[in-house]
């Protein structure tokens, strides 16, 4: 953790995130503060499986292209780490793909919107990937 002297509060780094247990929750940095939302239903899924077969088909499969599916972290900086429920990267960016996850803005990142929480997706988490400028959301 550290502390900001601009905002006089403690944001949580990688670090700490890392250390997050896998409770079955989708855990989330976003500028430093925990978000914590419980894991999607099933129609979440559904949409979310059926989007990733057919990007996967038409980018993977052709070669131009990765998509990765949640839970993978989408390391922006040491402060924001999100997890969107799809990511594409271009084999052109192959290089952001590491161990840890995808290091830096994908090319794409998708977020089927569920009843709650929607400022977090809608809001929060669209200004933070324009911040970064993931070219589309």
């Amino acid at each position: 953790m550290v502390m900001t002297p601009k905002h006089g509060r403690l944001l949580f780094t990688y670090r700490e995130y890392a250390l997050l247990p896998d409770d079955g929750r989708r855990h989330e940095l976003i500028e430093g503060d925990f978000y914590v939302t419980p894991a999607p239903a099933t129609m979440h899924q559904t949409v979310s499986r059926r989007l990733s077969h057919a990007l996967m088909f038409q980018l993977e499969d052709t070669g131009l292209a990765l998509v990765f599916n949640a839970p993978c972290d989408v390391i922006l900086d040491e402060n924001t780490v999100a997890q969107p429920d799809l990511a594409i990267v271009r084999m052109t960016r192959r290089e952001l793909v590491s161990k840890r996850g995808i290091e830096g803005p994908p090319n794409v990142v998708v977020e089927i919107l569920s009843p709650s929480p929607k400022g977090q997706d809608e809001l929060l988490k669209k200004a933070v990937y324009a911040r970064f400028n993931v070219p589309e959301y």
